[in-house]
């Protein structure tokens, strides 16, 4: 059965005693998770057709795209949670929940960068993430993702 990316959850652990996977609203775009092995080539003269030997996984630019929501009823907005990540400048943990269930999870550090907009354009934001680092594919979800209050009615 085909899938549309409805249900997909871009979330992160806090760093709590008990960490506690908690939802990231206004996920736009993502990029391929994880990437690919580097293929490092072993032909030698006397073969007849090119060999590879598997080499380090190769991870490719992980820059997501949100838009701006606020979280609830406080003045506090989607982008707040990356830029304090960013200041702490330390690994955070994050995951893409899938809708068939499964995820992707990932440490990061993340830089928040301005989108570039024209008049009457949706205002978004693009998070590249640095020194990715421990990604594990097609994992089990959290069996709880946190959800911040939705944004109020018209915000987003």
């Amino acid at each position: 059965m085909e899938h549309t990316t409805k249900g997909t959850i871009f979330y992160y652990y806090t760093k709590d005693t008990t960490p506690v996977a908690t939802q990231i609203y206004g996920l736009m775009a993502k990029p391929a998770l994880p990437g690919l092995p580097n293929k490092i080539e072993a032909t030698s003269q006397e073969d007849l057709a090119q060999k590879f030997a598997e080499g380090v996984e190769q991870l490719t630019d992980a820059n997501f795209q949100f838009k701006y929501a606020a979280l609830g009823t406080t003045s506090n907005y989607n982008i707040d949670t990356f830029i304090e990540h960013e200041e702490a400048d330390e690994h955070y943990k994050y995951g893409i929940k899938y809708p068939h269930g499964k995820c992707v999870e990932f440490e990061a550090k993340p830089f928040v960068q301005y989108d570039a907009t024209g008049v009457n354009a949706l205002d978004t934001f693009t998070v590249a993430m640095q020194e990715v680092k421990n990604v594990t594919k097609n994992k089990e979800a959290p069996a709880t993702i946190a959800v911040p209050a939705p944004p109020p009615a018209g915000s987003g």
